[in-house]
């Protein structure tokens, strides 16, 4: 019992620290959330998606990747065929590629 409230007191820290000001909170959130492998994080993270600085947005898309949710795909796909920073888009992190897989299938249908 103490336990689980310790953990849902942490997730609610580490969504509340995807808005922080400093973008190295907003990376390590993300990578964090990513990491809890956790269906509910995907809302937060998808609103992180577009992040003004663009390692945020690399460690976003990494969460995603490693969640694999099929509510994150449209948003990968957009992001990793669109993004204008080189960083983001060829990142080795940017999707695991058993999930990066799925993405190649689903945006060639």
């Amino acid at each position: 019992m103490l336990g689980e409230r310790v953990f849902h007191q942490a997730i609610l820290f580490l969504l509340q620290s995807l808005k922080h000001q400093d973008f190295r909170i907003r990376y390590h959130a993300a990578l964090a959330l990513g990491n809890i492998g956790s269906e509910k994080e995907v809302t937060a993270l998808l609103k992180s998606i577009l992040d003004e600085n663009y390692f945020v947005r690399s460690s976003v898309i990494e969460a995603l990747g490693k969640l694999e949710s099929i509510k994150s795909v449209n948003a990968l796909i957009q992001v990793l065929t669109n993004d204008k920073q080189p960083f983001v888009c060829s990142s080795p992190h940017s999707a695991p590629h058993n999930f990066q897989n799925k993405l190649t299938v689903i945006n060639s249908t």
